[in-house]
């Protein structure tokens, strides 16, 4: 591991991302492309799952049958219109109370490379792979690939201690709709609660330390993101064969980025080179 990419890893500008080790190989190496997810192949159920919406005021109140029409409706958008790419980070997770009040974790570990979980749940059992990205220049390759009516956002995600949705992200307001029209409510109310929506997971998932990038992308157009300006290096999970770990580390010296075999001995990470 070389100095520069040592110090990297530490910093908040490194993102993250958890997957197997055949996903780099074949995938994003090859192909310097990394996919992004609809939000609803997400694994949470407060996302993955449909909502149905309420209304206030009085210019219109749809029928049972109506409101399901509606409902069914802002979930499409919602859910098949957004992709999502997820990153660990090495800020403190962000814990929303009960009270409502912010809180940062102070015992959380402040290495978005180092949590065991992670390697557990994404990276395929600790043999897989953890991608590490630039965030500065994630920003650059979305600001440069998103058009300029496309709604995006890259950002934190906060944790709920609380188990309810917020109720303004799921009432829908009968004044404005009847006067603004669908087509420009609905995509107004995505915004006014995207953070609602997009940027906020049950506490339990605190651990992750999420950073999200989240894009609206109706016709299907940004499936897959360029990030070859972003890719900083890789970290191969601790059963990653170490036969095959010398190919890894030429193929990623040809591509001038950093490569680091993790291992665990005696209960403690440790970052080596992969040769």
């Amino acid at each position: 591991m070389s100095a520069d990419f040592s110090e990297f890893i530490k910093t908040e500008d490194a993102l993250f991302h958890y997957t197997k080790a055949a996903t780099v190989i074949n995938e994003i190496l090859p192909t310097m492309k990394l996919k992004l997810s609809l939000f609803k192949d997400t694994n949470d159920p407060r996302e993955y799952k449909e909502r149905f919406f309420g209304f206030i005021g009085f210019s219109y109140l749809p029928s049972v049958r109506e409101a399901k029409k509606l409902s069914k409706k802002i979930n499409q958008i919602i859910r098949n219109e957004y992709r999502v790419a997820c990153f660990c980070s090495n800020y403190p997770p962000i814990m929303i109370l009960e009270n409502r009040k912010d809180l940062e974790d102070p015992h959380a570990t402040r290495e978005g490379w180092n949590k065991s979980r992670m390697w557990s749940q994404y990276g395929d059992n600790h043999a897989g792979a953890c991608v590490v990205f630039s965030k500065r220049s994630l920003k650059e390759i979305f600001s440069h690939e998103c058009t300029s009516d496309q709604l995006y956002s890259y950002e934190r995600v906060s944790y709920l201690q609380n188990y309810e949705i917020h109720h303004e992200s799921l009432t829908l307001n009968g004044d404005r709709l009847a006067n603004e029209g669908e087509e420009k409510y609905l995509k107004d109310f995505i915004s006014s609660n995207f953070d609602h929506i997009y940027f906020e997971k049950h506490i339990d998932y605190r651990d992750e330390a999420e950073y999200r990038v989240v894009i609206h992308d109706p016709l299907s157009k940004l499936e897959t993101i360029n990030i070859k300006a972003a890719l900083k290096g890789v970290i191969w999970g601790d059963k990653i064969s170490e036969v095959v770990l010398p190919c890894l580390h030429e193929e990623c010296n040809r591509l001038s980025i950093d490569c680091i075999h993790l291992k665990w001995e005696q209960g403690r990470p440790l970052a080596l080179r992969c040769v």
